[in-house]
């Protein structure tokens, strides 16, 4: 068994490591908070300020049980690196159909696809804005209100 001064600095070790904080605020009022990478950490705020921290004693709590328990301590996701690139399988007629039309635009298949994923994530993030309009224009009485022209998620 590890001695009190050694189990304390390795709870701390823990603690001090960026793990996954998700806030959810609750319909009814409050907020739930929970570690995405410590299964069952979690905990409830009736303010931002309250739930982080009440998730930090929840933290601090479970690395203990954890330990006393000799159970293994989840390490903290790693921000994943992006390099740009898929290899994605998809049958042989739609292989085809791309090829065509990139042939018809004259531009390679990667750059076609890349322009088919781009349109399609564009008007997503348009209909975002849309429905984020809406709902601002019904909060103000139906008057309109001014507020910068930016896109969400673009």
């Amino acid at each position: 068994m590890r001695t009190s001064k050694k189990r304390e600095e390795l709870i701390n070790y823990y603690l001090s490591l960026p793990y996954t904080v998700k806030i959810m605020e609750e319909e009814t009022g409050g907020f739930h908070v929970e570690i995405e990478e410590l299964p069952g950490c979690m905990s409830y705020g009736d303010t931002l300020e309250e739930a982080y921290k009440n998730i930090k004693d929840a933290q601090k709590l479970w690395i203990k049980t954890a330990l006393e328990n000799g159970k293994e301590i989840p390490l903290p996701r790693i921000k994943e690196e992006y390099s740009g690139r898929i290899l994605i399988r998809i049958p042989k007629s739609l292989h085809k159909k791309l090829v065509k039309e990139a042939r018809k635009e004259g531009i390679s298949l990667n750059q076609y696809i890349l322009y088919l994923l781009s349109e399609r994530h564009t008007i997503k993030s348009e209909k975002k804005w849309e429905e984020v309009s809406k709902e601002l224009y019904k909060e103000k009485g139906g008057k309109i209100i001014p507020f910068p022209v930016t896109k969400l998620g673009v």
